[in-house]
């Protein structure tokens, strides 16, 4: 064991993101989490804005969604 050769050891930081929403809405939240164009429909404007203004009552910010890490996510 003394003087062998020790692989460096590798960190992986997650951060991790807080985010609401009901089941209708999960799967194009998830999409834009992730960078995935959304295959549903292309997501209406009324939608969009339904969606976004639950977002803010269930955590309470005027400008999105607030996540863990102090960024906000902006639900159109």
């Amino acid at each position: 064991m003394s003087g062998g050769y020790r692989e460096p050891v590798k960190v992986v930081i997650i951060n991790t993101h807080y985010v609401e929403t009901d089941a209708r809405s999960f799967k194009s939240v998830v999409q834009k989490l992730t960078g995935k164009d959304s295959t549903v429909a292309a997501a209406k404007e009324s939608e969009s804005k339904v969606l976004r203004e639950r977002m803010e009552r269930m955590v309470g910010t005027q400008s999105g969604v607030q996540t863990s890490s102090g960024t906000a996510f902006d639900g159109s």
